[in-house]
């Protein structure tokens, strides 16, 4: 997990706000942060990834297309403090994490940007990257 605390303040507020928010709506789904500040080394592994010859999404396939987590050799990640977190959300009975369930990361999104009109999400970019709201 993620500290929201290397965050710019504004989405220090917005998560703090949303997890609120959310916690009406749901008590058995939380979104949990996994990524703010990423330091540029981490930055270049993360961008590598899908020419790295290694198997990182455990597959049994080397260097395929779906490795890739990031388009971008620098971003908003990697400023101090972020301008950015990536979330998903967990289940608070099996601890089982839900990846890629987009209608949950839509529905977070919506919460966010009701509370920061500033704000993009991941879900509109052309590579959809749904976990992920930055600050403009």
């Amino acid at each position: 997990m993620a500290d929201i605390k290397q965050c710019i303040q504004p989405l220090q507020t917005v998560w703090e706000l949303a997890n609120i928010e959310w916690g009406k709506r749901y008590t058995d789904i939380y979104p949990l942060c996994i990524s703010t500040y990423r330091s540029p080394e981490a930055q270049a592994k993360l961008y590598n990834q899908p020419f790295d010859k290694i198997d990182n999404d455990g597959d049994g396939k080397v260097d395929e297309p779906d490795e890739m987590v990031t388009r971008l050799k620098l971003g908003k990640h990697n400023k101090f403090p972020a301008e950015a977190f990536d979330f998903t959300f967990k289940s608070k009975a099996t601890r089982k994490v839900y990846w890629n369930f987009i209608p949950y990361y839509q529905e977070f999104w919506e919460i966010c940007k009701n509370i920061d009109p500033n704000l993009r999400w991941g879900g509109t970019f052309s590579f959809k990257d749904y976990g992920h709201i930055e600050y403009k």
